[in-house]
């Protein structure tokens, strides 16, 4: 399969460029220009010969979700519009089929319209700079599609203006907005920051006092790291000295500044200067931070996390309105029957003034969450007697479920409600979103490298020699295992960040998530009727009620007394093992069941602005609960091709005094 890469966009925009000119056969090259660019994206001046001098034009071009894993390669391009350049995994090489696809995107956009400002693939995106298409552009969008199209059926050598090596490409324009992607980068490109952040540090360089009050005592063995760097250094630049005599003594805030430039990584340019000194001066530095690197990369990750943090404070406000129109954008999806099945930071974009951007993202009602790419979308809700059609398997890993993977009739098999998967997938998708919005960085990411590409793998292989059903539940176990344990470890590492953002959720996201966390709850309380009635430590019927009302403190409590013996009956250790286990299963159980009730409260209480930490924290919890049954047995790590049974008693031994015993000592429940 032949990979497009950023030459073959740049040769495709080239011959663009000449057909403009009508300078086909004209000698024609590329030449890229120095000079920052915002992120992975690079500016190149197109040279053509035409009417014996060189005309030139810029383009600017960069990859779209390189590191997110997504099959399809996407590019952004700004020639005179910001395009969207989009190559599909299997090559499509014919017209009918490439038609096809974008009428199913437009059939999608159309569903979603009013309400969703949706951008879908067009041939006029590109036909439109050439002739002789471009004589016919004074006619309205649509109008003006159709007759694109019409020539492109009459006269199919026009085909080639849209393929790149052969095969056909998907052009969006977007020029009017910016990817959700570009907005995160904006909030958290800190680089410029950082450098600058280094070079203002003179007085702290040479101050402990001034260090501790900007970065805390927890820092100091940092700072006595690099002023013992910074001693190795004036030692050498005092050698420097006598090689190259200066006319003056460097005054001692010169040489911090000198030493802090480098370590910012850039270079001393200072005129006043013998050149050779500079040059013997920027190879000296350079030399004495690579003998401490770990010293200098401490000391720079100070700063670091300092201007990281400094601009999550100053994006509070921004965060806090994409979170409330992202969950807005999904309880549209979720009204309208729609599953995306890829959402992802390059996959929307913010639809607002674009003369008032980045200002507009601090006023969350000035602008809306839009869709492009709908490559993997379905209606879920398809009209009565018509099936669910099957989408495209796959997405973005770090986005992805297990679920992505396998089709429509074995989930159906597996799921009671295949449509509410297909909008959890969604969900999934949302509480990467959010973390990327809140943190800059990925959620899933460990988990997306090492479990998607396996597990697409076993399901083309059918590794194991297990039906799909088991190895759907299989790799469910693993994938949930993994997905549960990065979730809690790195939500419990930003937590501050998390409870810090707060968010006023519109009434619509409200309805919906209640709705889920009733149907939550009464999974969970059933959860934990089931696990108590299932025991034989406390068989009568107050005992389990007792159960079943106490309080997570209470029954902690109580625990606690078994734990140390006190007001319970004398047991035997295995037996008092037991109740202890027992006691902490019910014990979580209950916890889980008032966390949900806390948060329908605040659910339910009008303008309270819920922190981005429970809004993930209930999200994930509903969609774990929905895409993972508990007779699938224990998250694990394993690959086992046997499913749980039945479950070992965990009672051997309890006699009937034994219980009597037991359940008395649940009226001194503290």
């Amino acid at each position: 399969m032949v990979q497009i890469e950023k030459t073959d966009i740049l040769l495709f925009f080239l011959e663009i460029f000449k057909l403009q000119h009508r300078a086909v056969n004209a000698p024609a090259k590329f030449v890229r220009l120095p000079g920052p660019c915002e992120g992975p994206e690079e500016i190149y001046e197109l040279y053509i010969r035409c009417e014996g001098k060189w005309r030139t034009r810029r383009i600017t071009i960069g990859r779209l979700a390189a590191e997110s894993g997504s099959k399809s390669r996407c590019f952004k391009v700004i020639y005179d519009d910001v395009l969207v350049v989009k190559l599909p995994p299997s090559p499509v090489r014919h017209l009918a089929q490439y038609l096809a696809h974008i009428d199913r995107e437009r059939e999608i956009a159309d569903r979603l319209a009013p309400d969703i400002e949706c951008i879908i693939p067009g041939v006029s995106a590109i036909l439109k700079r050439i002739p002789p298409f471009s004589e016919d552009y004074d006619l309205n969008s649509p109008q003006f599609e159709q007759r694109c199209v019409q020539k492109l059926r009459i006269f199919p050598q026009f085909q080639n203006y849209l393929k790149i090596r052969g095969q056909f490409a998907f052009f969006m324009n977007l020029s009017r907005y910016a990817f959700l992607s570009q907005v995160v980068s904006h909030i958290y490109d800190i680089g410029p920051r950082v450098q600058a952040e280094l070079m203002a540090q003179e007085d702290a360089l040479a101050d402990p006092i001034a260090f501790e009050e900007k970065f805390g005592l927890r820092h100091m063995a940092v700072f006595f790291g690099i002023t013992d760097v910074y001693s190795q250094y004036e030692q050498a630049l005092t050698g420097l000295e006598k090689q190259h005599p200066l006319s003056a003594t460097i005054p001692p805030y010169r040489k911090r500044r000198w030493f802090l430039t480098v370590l910012a990584d850039r270079k001393i340019c200072d005129s006043t200067l013998p050149t050779g000194f500079t040059a013997a001066l920027n190879e000296l530095i350079r030399n004495v931070v690579s003998e401490n690197s770990e010293a200098a990369e401490r000391f720079i990750k100070v700063f670091r996390t300092h201007v990281y943090r400094q601009a999550f404070h100053q994006g509070r406000a921004q965060i806090s309105g994409i979170i409330a129109n992202v969950l807005e954008m999904l309880a549209l999806l979720r009204r309208k029957g729609v599953a995306m099945r890829d959402l992802k930071p390059d996959n929307v974009f913010i639809a607002g003034d674009p003369s008032s951007f980045p200002a507009l993202l601090t006023y969350p009602k000035e602008y809306a969450i839009g869709l492009i790419d709908f490559e993997t979308a379905l209606w879920f809700r398809p009209p009565p007697g018509e099936a669910i059609r099957q989408p495209m398997r796959g997405g973005t890993p770090p986005y992805a479920t297990p679920s992505h993977m396998f089709k429509n009739d074995l989930l159906a098999e597996i799921f009671d409600d295949l449509p509410r998967i297909f909008h959890f997938q969604d969900w999934q998708a949302v509480i990467g979103i959010i973390y990327r919005v809140v943190t800059g960085v990925q959620l899933f990411r460990e988990t997306s490298q090492v479990m998607m590409p396996e597990m697409m793998k076993a399901v083309r292989r059918k590794c194991h020699g297990a039906p799909n059903t088991t190895l759907f539940k299989i790799y469910s176990r693993i994938f949930w295992h993994r997905a549960t344990r990065e979730f809690r470890e790195k939500i419990s590492r930003n937590r501050e960040m998390f409870v810090i953002i707060r968010t006023e959720l519109p009434l619509s996201v409200k309805k919906f998530i209640r709705e889920e966390l009733n149907l939550l709850q009464k999974d969970a309380e059933q959860e934990l009727q089931t696990r108590i009635c299932s025991q034989y430590m406390f068989r009568n019927r107050q005992s389990r009620m007792r159960l079943m009302t106490s309080s997570a403190d209470a029954l902690t409590r109580y625990r606690d007394n078994w734990e140390t013996g006190q007001c319970v009956p004398a047991a035997s250790p295995e037996i008092r093992s037991q109740v202890i286990s027992l006691l902490k299963t019910v014990t979580l159980l209950k916890k889980k069941c008032e966390q949900i009730s806390a948060w329908q409260t605040s659910l339910d209480t009008p303008k309270e602005r819920i922190s981005a930490c429970d809004i993930m924290e209930m999200m994930f919890n509903v969609v774990f609960n929905a895409m993972y049954r508990q007779d699938w047995g224990a998250l694990s790590e394993a690959i086992d091709c046997t499913l749980p049974g039945g479950e070992a008693s965990e009672t051997s031994g309890i006699t009937c005094e034994d219980t009597d015993a037991i359940e008395r000592s649940l009226t001194r429940i503290p």
